[in-house]
């Protein structure tokens, strides 16, 4: 009696641990071919960026903005972007914060309607993005911004807009590149 309760236990024991092998290896399978996938895909997307960093054509859809100072994070529902298309700037993103210059008839809002642009560029292969710098003239007051962008390989972005009549402000968003048309 003793015996076969032993080899009963020992034939439950050893199946479980079968299965519980089998399915761990089914697991294993999924996660590698999930794992390739994403691995595909960002290596696709990577080299669009690429392209489009190399023509300098690009739109940044903003998704949130950070201002500095006492000013909460915000989320950003419309249409804000920063859009470079040949080395010209447009750009329309809202601002929160303190300005310490009076602009006469003129709202606080970060725009620019074809100012060219001469960004400085460099690919940090560490941090897997491309570093832009760069001056433009916010059309509504005729300030100087300096903008320093950061365009990461998964297709995030972070731009920093800091001026000397305003407060440091941060924007994040995603890159959008424009898929080519069959005709």
């Amino acid at each position: 009696m003793k015996k076969s309760i032993v080899l009963l236990f020992s034939a439950i024991t050893l199946s479980g641990i079968a299965f519980a092998s089998h399915t761990y290896d089914n697991e294993g399978v999924y996660d590698k071919i999930r794992k390739e996938e994403k691995e595909k895909k960002d290596s696709v997307k990577a080299v669009q960026i690429a392209d489009s960093m190399k023509a300098m054509t690009f739109r940044i859809e903003a998704t949130n903005v950070f201002p500095s100072g006492n000013f909460r994070p915000r989320s950003l529902t419309g249409e804000y972007y920063f859009e470079v298309r040949d080395s010209v700037l447009k750009c329309y993103l809202p601002y929160f914060g303190i300005s310490r210059k009076a602009f006469m008839g003129s709202s606080l809002a970060v725009e620019s309607e074809g100012g060219k642009i001469d960004p400085k560029m460099e690919y940090d292969s560490r941090k897997r993005c491309y570093e832009l710098e760069f001056d433009f003239v916010n059309d509504p007051t005729g300030e100087i911004l300096e903008a320093y962008l950061l365009i990461y390989d998964t297709g995030k972005s972070v731009l920093t807009l800091s001026s000397t009549y305003r407060d440091l402000i941060t924007y994040m968003g995603e890159i959008r590149i424009d898929e080519p048309k069959n005709e």
